[in-house]
């Protein structure tokens, strides 16, 4: 494998240190982006018109669901991959 995708207290430690999973708005940091995490399918980055910031999103699922989100006026914050 090219990456140890598993979790430690460690890694655990790190990424809160990091401060992923914490923020609002542009400064939001994802808990996981697309780099930790391996993926058979489709992965996306794509840059929000609410905060100008990159998502990390892990399916087209998500993707379909920030899309909607991100064009809706009712929508304030788009947080994905929160701990």
């Amino acid at each position: 494998a090219k990456r140890d995708y598993g979790f430690t207290e460690a890694k655990i430690a790190r990424f809160l240190q990091e401060g992923r999973g914490a923020g609002t708005g542009g400064g939001y940091l994802p808990w996981l982006t697309m780099h930790d995490v391996p993926s058979t399918g489709l992965s996306t980055r794509i840059r929000g018109r609410k905060h100008g910031r990159t998502h990390h999103l892990l399916s087209n699922l998500e993707r379909g669901a920030f899309l909607e989100c991100d064009w809706s006026e009712d929508v304030l914050d788009i947080r994905e991959q929160f701990p």
